[in-house]
């Protein structure tokens, strides 16, 4: 083709510098004798410097240089500044959300520190990386190989310590010929190298980490299989050394290096001490939440041992045991679970280290729905313990438990109480059972639940006080809201707060104080912080159900007392993940429908009273396939939350459907005037009963309004904080009978004035709207029905009730434009 053309003719050959390019036929018949007649000119395009790839991107984004400096940098680094890799990787940020463009700015923004720590060299880039292996030098490759066993993330003081340890060993090692009076220098040289040449990236302060996985792969399959298990031990061995210092991760690291190389360890000595390492692990782990890697350690621990290790190790044997039924049962992995109980029960030498594993065993059986087995196994190991339970518990029995539980407390002041002496580790184990067995059987058989924390404040009041005790207390002060005593109740729920500080217990073991009886003295605004507190409290010390109960209930008390919605969505999402880590099904089937009816405000669904969101969608799927019974779980709740919303957005009919069920049902007949939830319940019940007697007119509906509103006064009589300004609310509705607007107004703005006052912001709004509807369906007094409705738009605004803000808009539209008060702006921004 070449001879055949005329001389004229221009060829441009374009092809990639590699080992495949010049290789090319076209381009080598153009380097031939015979052709060099013809002009020849080879014209090299190399990748872009810092400086114009910084231009380039700067035009790209619309940014001054300066600004795209950071990331020009970061660009330059992923893409050894080809401009095509560039533009894809541009791409890819994008795709990732690490590079959006602001609606409100409307310009481009990143995070430098994402985009360097969430991102690796592109594809294409790595094979050029991977092309200049074949030149790399050979100390450089020896410290990588190292910092390959590493893993993706490593810490440079890590990689010194083993880097220094290999020189110092071997002499006839392939960099021993190198100066290495200053190994720190040399080390920092290489890295250096490796950084230049794109293998590796800074992290965060003291960490690098690979450009990219498949390098870390590389590097680390250039050492011989027999030989990589033995480096995984010698690295282990050589951080055990600077056991004295290492941190918590760093020990981690050591004792994964020291499993890998598990074959090559030798000795009944050396395999002993790396099963008390991976005990070490473990705990770590299960400290930090991380049960299955904790499961593991402790696995490991346990294949290290000895063949007759619950004889010579019985110590070591059994913590390794029990950790490892606890970390599998927190996973929800029951087959392990019940491998290492079976293996305590049957090798433990006193009930007493026992006890654990009894434990398990009842959260075991509960989790897998055997109620009626879990409370046999307890009756008969407390029978053991000295402390006899009735496994079916009649009336008769909690009447008298009752009785005499009185006659106990009656006997002592709060102050003898605190003062009390430590309890028995006998009497200790006794009440860790009952405990356990409390939180578990709870929605099985609430009757022995009551006989329970009878028994727990018995035995503290007789024997001492110990970390269980404020549990026993507060469940007695829920006991006592139940039968309508609150002011005992309260004195007894403020003991067990006050003994938790003392014993310095997770807090989230009294959250249910806060939810069930803080409102009968305090006000409830303000309550979620003190349930978040115990949620994090509870996280913090491992007792993860109760912290993740506590944190719903702060979700739930901030979607009641008008927290703002887009912080209360956040912080229950927050709980559903963690409830999702944690496989805590019963939580999030109680969870969602608050979520959802959080989401419905907000204008998150196209019906806003029904709770039909993907959120529910999930439950709905998770409740048929585990066969879970939803009236025991979260439908109940659902029920609930749907009734508040028909109220909320006026759909009377479907409200008081639910409130019939309810009647009929008797859901709430146990949990009366207990939780938090039912006094917000009995507002809007009162303000439905109102409702349904204004449109049908039947005589039953007003009896019942002022039967839950007479309900109502008792318990403000009693101290219910909570109720003072609903009782304002209903005052005002009954007032509307009476067809004086003057009266009317003045009370709706006294209701309006004590929810602000106690900070009700979602209340506050629906006052301001049931103003609006009775001064418009009473009195037809368009502007001062403007004026509420105006002021309920706002307050439901400042909720964040995108859904309420709505409806009132096109709800009351022609009324609002018809007022003449107001300027047209006001209309507007209306």
């Amino acid at each position: 083709l070449l001879e055949s053309v005329h001389m004229n003719t221009l060829f441009i050959v374009a092809y990639r510098d590699s080992t495949n390019g010049p290789q090319n036929e076209l381009v080598k018949k153009s380097k031939e004798p015979s052709f060099t007649k013809r002009p020849v000119v080879d014209i090299e395009v190399k990748n872009l410097c810092y400086d114009d790839l910084n231009k380039m991107i700067s035009v790209h984004l619309s940014h001054k240089p300066n600004i795209t400096a950071s990331l020009s940098d970061i660009c330059h680094k992923k893409t050894m500044g080809n401009p095509f890799y560039v533009l894809q990787y541009l791409k890819l940020l994008q795709s990732s959300k690490l590079l959006t463009l602001s609606v409100e700015s409307e310009q481009w923004e990143w995070d430098e520190e994402r985009v360097q720590s969430e991102t690796d060299v592109t594809c294409n880039v790595l094979e050029v990386i991977r092309d200049k292996l074949h030149n790399i030098k050979v100390e450089v490759c020896e410290i990588l190989k190292l910092a390959a066993c590493l893993g993706f993330m490593f810490e440079t003081e890590m990689l010194f310590i083993v880097a220094r340890a290999q020189i110092l060993l071997s002499a006839a090692s392939n960099i021993t010929t190198l100066d290495y009076s200053d190994n720190n220098i040399f080390l920092q040289s290489i890295l250096s190298i490796a950084r230049k040449e794109c293998y590796i990236e800074k992290g965060r302060e003291g960490m690098y980490k690979w450009s990219h996985n498949c390098l870390m792969q590389t590097f680390s399959s250039m050492i011989p299989e027999d030989e990589r298990m033995k480096l995984h031990l010698f690295i282990g061995e050589s951080i055990m050394k600077n056991g004295a210092r290492l941190t918590d991760r760093q020990k981690l690291l050591m004792v994964n290096q020291l499993n890998m190389g598990t074959t090559c360890v030798e000795g009944p000595e050396k395999k002993l001490l790396l099963s008390k390492l991976n005990l070490e692990a473990g705990e770590i782990s299960y400290s930090k939440f991380a049960f299955a890697d904790g499961l593991e350690y402790f696995e490991c621990g346990v294949a290290l041992l000895p063949k007759k290790a619950w004889r010579n190790e019985y110590e070591l044997s059994l913590k390794l045991h029990t950790n490892a039924a606890n970390a599998a049962l927190g996973i929800g992995n029951t087959g392990k679970t019940r491998i290492m109980v079976d293996a305590i029960l049957e090798n433990g030498k006193t009930l007493g280290d026992k006890v654990l594993a009894h434990r398990i065993n009842v959260s075991l059986l509960c989790s897998l729905g055997f109620y009626e087995e879990s409370i046999h196994s307890v009756v008969l190991v407390l029978k053991q313990l000295g402390v006899k339970l009735p496994k079916h518990p009649n009336l008769f029995n909690i009447f008298h438990e009752l009785s005499i539980t009185r006659r106990c407390l009656n006997k002592k002041s709060v102050d003898e109480i605190l003062a009390l002496p430590k309890m028995e580790e006998c009497r200790v184990r006794s009440m860790q059972i009952l405990s356990c067995i409390a939180r578990d059987v709870y929605l099985h058989t609430r009757d022995l639940v009551v006989i329970i924390c009878l028994r727990m404040v018995r035995l503290s009041l007789q024997h001492g006080i110990c970390e269980y005790s404020p549990q026993g207390f507060l469940m007695y002060g829920l006991i006592q809201v139940g039968m309508k005593n609150f002011r005992e109740a309260y004195r007894i729920g403020a003991l067990s707060l006050r003994l938790s500080e003392k014993l310095q217990t997770s807090k989230a073991d009294v959250y249910a104080f806060y939810t069930s009886i803080n409102h009968w003295r305090n006000p409830f605004v303000g309550v979620e912080k003190k349930l978040l507190e115990g949620y994090h409290n509870g996280m913090d010390a491992g007792q993860v159900s109760n912290a993740l109960f506590a944190g719903f209930n702060a979700g739930y008390a901030m979607l009641c007392s008008g927290c703002i919605l887009q912080e209360t969505v956040q912080q229950l999402r927050l709980i559903h993940d963690r409830m999702i880590e944690f496989n805590e099904i019963l939580g999030l089937q109680y969870l969602r429908p608050v979520l959802q009816s959080a989401l419905n405000l907000m204008g998150e669904s196209e019906n806003p009273v029904v709770l039909n969101g993907e959120i529910m969608r999930v439950e709905d799927r998770e409740c048929s396939s585990s066969g879970s019974n939803p009236k025991e779980h979260g439908t109940i709740l659902s029920s609930l939350l749907s009734f508040q919303l028909a109220c909320l957005f006026g759909s009377w009919y479907l409200a008081d459907h639910y409130l019939e069920l309810f009647c009929k049902e008797k859901i709430f007949h146990r949990s009366k005037n207990c939780h938090f939830a039912y006094c917000f319940f009995n507002l809007y019940a009162a303000i439905n009963y109102f409702e349904q007697y204004r449109l049908t007119g039947q005589r039953k509906n007003r009896v019942r309004f002022r039967k839950v509103k007479k309900e109502m006064k008792r318990s403000i009589d009693a101290g219910n904080v909570l109720y003072k300004p609903m009782i304002k609310l209903l005052e005002a509705e009954e007032i509307v009978l009476k067809a004086n607007i003057t009266l009317v107004q003045a009370a709706f703005d006294a209701a309006i004035t004590e929810m602000a006052q106690a900070g009700y912001l979602n209340l506050e709004a629906f006052c301001n709207e049931r103003a609006g509807d009775a001064v418009k369906h009473y009195f037809k007094d368009r502007e001062v029905a403007s004026m509420f409705y105006l002021n309920a738009k706002r307050k439901y605004k400042k909720w964040g009730a995108a859904a309420k803000v709505e409806r009132v808009r096109k709800k009351y539209e022609n009324l609002i434009l018809k007022k003449t008060k107001y300027p047209s702006t006001i209309i507007e921004s209306f």
